[in-house]
């Protein structure tokens, strides 16, 4: 089951190259197919390109730019119309949000479609 996981972001460069590191980190440790999509809200302080770098190190992340209007829930709207995975959870850029969550979610998820025969689902991990 591959999981997403969209992290909307409006000048977060100080702060999102820890956030991606640990999530990826974290989850390639567990061996969980994912995506990381960080959702560019109009930054200027270049978040986009913060982003891009770290996606040529890691194929499984990349910036989506959003054509709407700036705001966190257009952000989120964009990203929920660009992920690919099973299930999509929802993580802020500032590091706030422990990865361990999105294990824990992805476990859960995981055990329900194999007992269950359920699909995936959105979550927001510290909305």
């Amino acid at each position: 089951m591959k999981l997403s996981v969209l992290i909307p972001a409006r000048d977060e460069a100080g702060a999102l190259a820890e956030t991606v590191e640990s999530i990826t980190t974290r989850l390639d440790a567990e061996q969980i197919d994912y995506e990381v999509i960080v959702v560019d809200d109009a930054s200027l302080d270049g978040t986009g390109d913060l982003v891009r770098a770290v996606a040529l190190e890691n194929q499984r992340v990349r910036c989506e730019r959003s054509p709407l209007p700036p705001g966190f829930g257009y952000a989120v709207r964009h990203g929920l119309s660009q992920y690919s995975g099973d299930a999509v959870a929802i993580v802020m850029a500032d590091a706030s949000d422990s990865p361990d969550d999105l294990i824990r979610y992805h476990r859960v998820l995981a055990s329900k479609r194999r007992y269950c025969g359920g699909g995936g689902g959105v979550v927001a991990v510290g909305v």
